[in-house]
């Protein structure tokens, strides 16, 4: 399981970022809050992760903090 993302900034949308780690693009779904605090294309950023497992598919949600991931996640 993903529980955090540390990676440059490739690509930001309405409801999700691009973040390279290590040479992998992870696609994040994020709240408006979470995405506010996601600076500039081509910075680094660092997010705390909840990764959901699907039948067809595994989905990563970012957080910009612990505290924010408990309370939503819970």
């Amino acid at each position: 399981m993903i529980g955090n993302l540390r990676g440059k900034v490739i690509d930001r949308g309405l409801s999700s970022v691009l973040i390279e780690c290590g040479g992998v693009g992870y696609e994040v779904s994020a709240s408006s809050h979470t995405l506010a605090s996601v600076s500039e294309i081509g910075a680094t950023v660092s997010m705390r992760i909840f990764t959901q497992f699907l039948d067809h598919k595994i989905c990563l949600y970012g957080f910009s903090s612990e505290d924010e991931r408990a309370v939503l996640i819970c």
